[in-house]
């Protein structure tokens, strides 16, 4: 690495944007779809270090010493994100954390960013463990979902085939006394119930 770039990497990215920008402007038209897929694939480099980073701002609270009540509200005002889009940020540098296959492949460039945000949402639903074993699929899937020459219209892989499946649930209303003799109504979960509701369902079926 030269020394300018080792001194501001940040400066050496910002004039790298602006060839970039001038390039893109005058490419001839044959060649941008070459060249925009090459650029979209460094913005989620891009993108994966940037998120990889904000996730150490937030575990070390480094926000705190500016005055943020929360890393949310300091990517919001900082980083000129809407609140969810910087939740999002943090939750995928939490779940890539214990990913690190997928970790890699978002740094690598293999997998884009609405990737890398979806197996986080699944990975904060089921835990990390059951998403580590179907790592490798999910990986398979993410670079399949989009690629060249796909039919429009044609249905998106899922990612539940690579997850264990889960157990139907049923909700039955509960009456609980509460002070003064009053009644509260809740509703609980009952799995017995779910399972053998589906045995019935299955048995009507067939």
């Amino acid at each position: 690495m030269c020394e300018a770039l080792r001194r501001d990497p940040v400066e050496a990215l910002a004039t790298a944007v602006d060839i970039l920008a001038g390039y893109l402007a005058e490419a001839p038209t044959p060649a941008l779809g070459e060249a925009l897929t090459a650029c979209r694939r460094q913005q989620d480099r891009l993108e994966a270090a940037f998120i990889q980073a904000a996730g150490r701002f937030a575990t070390n609270r480094e926000y705190a010493a500016e005055g943020a009540p929360t890393a949310v509200s300091w990517l919001k005002t900082r980083c000129r994100m809407s609140a969810g889009a910087a939740a999002e940020r943090l939750n995928v540098a939490r779940q890539l954390s214990q990913l690190p296959g997928t970790d890699q492949a978002f740094h690598s460039g293999e997998i884009g960013y609405q990737h890398a945000a979806l197996i986080a949402r699944v990975t904060q639903q089921v835990g990390a463990e059951p998403v580590r074993k179907a790592e490798g699929d999910l990986l398979k899937w993410a670079a399949r979902f989009g690629r060249p020459g796909r039919r429009p219209g044609r249905r998106q892989p899922s990612l539940r085939p690579a997850l264990p499946p889960r157990q139907p649930v049923v909700r039955r209303l509960l009456l609980r006394r509460g002070p003064a003799g009053s009644r509260r109504r809740s509703h609980a979960p009952d799995r017995a119930r779910s399972a053998d509701a589906s045995g019935s369902r299955r048995r009507e079926a067939g």
